[in-house]
């Protein structure tokens, strides 16, 4: 069975093998090379202001310390 991208994820996990001490967050992030990944509870990322946010109760986190999956 062939895996979608099977170089990018063979990449992803020789990175992990090589960071033990990273949480999986900020594994990712470090490996994608990026200054942060975020998550939110609104569909449209390129809505995002402050009153935007207060008037929609929008939450955007950002996954280097978070430590399960949400």
């Amino acid at each position: 069975m062939e895996i979608r991208d099977q170089k990018l994820k063979m990449s992803f996990i020789d990175y992990l093998e090589k960071h033990p001490e990273e949480r999986f967050w900020q594994a990712v992030r470090n490996w994608a090379k990026v200054n942060f990944v975020l998550t939110s509870t609104h569909f449209d990322p390129f809505m995002f202001d402050q009153k935007f946010m207060k008037d929609n109760n929008a939450e955007i986190s950002d996954t280097f310390y978070l430590e399960d999956k949400k």
